[in-house]
């Protein structure tokens, strides 16, 4: 899944969570550290705004491949 999100950073997604929530937003980082599971930096759309405006992390959420079902990015 994360394969096909490297080249294509702040793009527009679709998250699915395991829990069965869902999130529309865009991903702003790919982060891979041999500490930590593959994952991906997602600011929601509800956030957007204020993200931009602050670049406060406390708007980042950090999606981890063990949490999320699917990410889509083919919106258009």
């Amino acid at each position: 899944m994360f394969e096909k999100l490297r080249s294509e950073m702040e793009t527009d997604a679709y998250v699915k969570f395991k829990n069965g929530k869902s999130l529309y937003g865009i991903i702003i980082d790919f982060i891979r550290d041999e500490k930590m599971l593959e994952s991906l930096r997602f600011v929601p759309y509800d956030c957007m705004e204020l993200y931009r405006a602050t670049e406060n992390p406390q708007f980042v959420m950090t999606l981890e491949s063990k949490n999320v079902t699917s990410v889509d990015v083919c919106l258009k």
